[in-house]
């Protein structure tokens, strides 16, 4: 450990920011340098977690017994600002719900991770909002990690949905959240159905600080940590989805001799986009609304996004960047031009219509238009998805092409693995299309097994199946999760030797394991609609009630029972005074 730990002075060691990305201070250790090397390294995992905390002041502390907790590390100190840190009831442990080791969660980005890769990797999360009712981002507070010991519970869904955990782990329902081991056959969960990408990893240089003129932006983009920008940072995929969704509605130009980039799109789309922009450290006070159709950047985020590809005037191509990116990448850079001017899903009854990207030019960039089309269905191909392209029209200014994914699979496909960005009507009926798409290709599955479907008895079976939008009456909610039946309830003896689970920093404390909503983390709170006028008066009541029913502390008693003198000489002599007073020997003052 003393390899990644400074050496302050003879007891104290510090554990850097550089450590884990996230850390919003250092860590600092009190230990002898024996006691050091003796420290785990999920201990100080744990320590670094706990520096990422809203509001967490100086340093996050460790004490010379630091080793593996539930959340802190026991031994673990913070204090927190009163206005924007955190109240833990439970810092260093208490009973975590969790999940099995391959459980995988779905990311911001859209990519898949097990959770036992979070560690090593963090990332935000996918969340649902249960007050907006959409789904959201969350960033990640801290991964859990605890012996898998008794039964594991294992949940499958009518759709093949499998999931596997500790029996008191939440499950989010119609009705609230409720444990696996509460759950039975034919009860109903809530699942967010986009299956996302496999996570690809790939490090090293994007775009050099030298490839930027300007000395002012490259200065800017520097302080907001944007150049260099490297193949890992994580906020690669909010500029793929924004540079796609201005390539689909964008322009990029100049005002008044500066560099700017136009976003165009509806009211609550441009507010989905501005979220992303402020991620990016571009505030509001570098945004200009021209109206409630326009977004407008100027200066050094333009300048990134004209390095990265966005064409300006009537240049047509995809970046040689996105072409070559990871999976993870082109994904979001797709759903961020599907978002944009791709068509929305719609339904015949049963049948879905072809999504349709349409684009119209000048005829002398009809070439380019057609290379452009071709490219993009290139890129679709490396996810599986077949896509046709067709000239719609022509006269003696301009001409129309149309890419569409026209076959069920297909769209099944796009909807499933790359689907819609910033338009959030689209990605709601995008999600639920696909739910509906992967129950109906089970239906069929299940309804060729029983080789019964044999003339009039197969039509009356098709009708036996609903429309879509019975389906969305009856199933489906805002945000476009989806409701699903638990098929069967396993209790197995784990194969590994860990549960797993997550804290996030978002309100609604739930993410998305193999696409079902579980809640994070935690100790379970309830929430009450009394004001503060009516619990002021009854404070000190209140408090020693929660003090009687809430585990708190590591232990409320022992056999060693001391005065306040007798405290003040522990503190001063240390462990000597457990030796002159016979709990421990000569011996363990080495």
């Amino acid at each position: 450990m003393e390899a990644v730990l400074r050496k302050l002075d003879e007891v104290r060691w510090e554990l850097p920011k550089s450590y884990k990305p996230g850390m919003r201070v250092p860590g600092l250790v009190f230990a002898t340098e024996k006691l050091v090397k003796q420290i785990e390294a999920r201990a100080l995992e744990q320590l670094a977690n706990v520096a990422m905390l809203p509001g967490i002041y100086k340093y996050s502390i460790a004490m010379p017994d630091i080793h593996e907790g539930y959340g802190f590390p026991i031994g673990g100190v913070a204090a927190f600002d009163a206005h924007e840190g955190i109240v833990s009831p439970g810092g260093v442990g208490y009973d975590i719900n969790c999940l099995s080791p391959d459980s995988e969660v779905l990311t911001e980005h859209g990519f898949r991770m097990r959770i036992s890769d979070l560690p090593r990797r963090p990332q935000g999360l996918r969340v649902y909002d249960v007050e907006e009712g959409h789904n959201d981002h969350s960033d990640l507070l801290f991964v859990a990690v605890r012996d898998a010991e008794g039964e594991a519970i294992r949940l499958i869904t009518e759709t093949g949905r499998s999931l596997e955990g500790s029996e008191d782990h939440p499950i989010m329902t119609p009705d609230g959240y409720r444990p696996m081991g509460e759950l039975r056959e034919g009860d109903a969960i809530l699942v967010y159905p986009f299956d996302g990408v496999e996570y690809e990893e790939r490090e090293g240089p994007l775009l050099e600080e030298d490839s930027l003129e300007d000395p002012v932006m490259r200065s800017q983009l520097r302080e907001r940590g944007l150049i260099p920008l490297r193949w890992e940072d994580p906020r690669l995929g909010i500029l793929a989805r924004l540079l796609g969704f201005a390539m689909g509605s964008g322009r990029l130009g100049e005002v008044s001799g500066r560099i700017s980039l136009c976003f165009h799109g509806s009211e609550e789309t441009l507010r989905e986009v501005m979220r992303d922009l402020e991620r990016l450290g571009i505030g509001e006070g570098l945004l200009i609304r021209r109206d409630d159709r326009e977004l407008r950047v100027e200066g050094a985020l333009a300048l990134l996004m004209k390095e990265l590809g966005m064409p300006s005037g009537e240049k047509l191509g995809i970046p040689e960047w996105i072409k070559r990116a990871p999976l993870w990448v082109k994904r979001n850079f797709l759903a961020g031009l599907f978002g944009a001017e791709g068509g929305p899903v719609i339904f015949e009854g049963r049948e879905p219509l072809p999504i349709n990207l349409t684009r119209i030019e000048r005829m002398e960039l009809e070439d380019g238009l057609f290379k452009y089309l071709r490219e993009i269905a290139e890129l679709l191909k490396d996810f599986g998805i077949h896509a046709t392209i067709q000239r719609l029209r022509k006269d003696e200014e301009r001409v129309a092409y149309e890419l569409s994914i026209v076959d069920e699979e297909s769209i099944r496909t796009f909807l499933g693995r790359i689907g819609y960005e910033y338009d959030l009507r689209k990605r709601e009926v995008g999600l639920w299309a696909h739910a509906y798409l992967v129950r109906k290709d089970a239906w069929r599955a299940r309804s060729r097994s029983e080789n019964s479907l044999q003339g009039p008895e197969a039509k009356e079976s098709k009708l036996s199946f609903p429309t879509f939008e019975e389906f969305v009456s009856s199933c489906c909610l805002r945000g476009g999760v989806v409701i699903e039946r638990v098929e069967r309830v396993e209790r197995v003896m784990p194969s590994y030797k860990e549960f797993y689970d997550v804290g996030v920093e978002h309100r609604a404390h739930n993410f998305i394991a193999n696409g079902i909503v579980v809640h994070n983390c935690g100790v379970r709170l309830i929430r009450t609609d009394l004001d503060e006028k009516d619990v002021r008066p009854r404070l000190k009541q209140l408090v020693d009630a929660l003090f009687e029913n809430v585990p708190s502390g590591l232990g409320s008693s022992g056999k060693v029972r001391l005065s306040p003198g007798q405290l003040d000489e522990v503190i001063v002599m240390g462990a000597r005074w457990a030796v002159e007073q016979g709990y421990g020997w000569e011996r363990d003052l080495d």
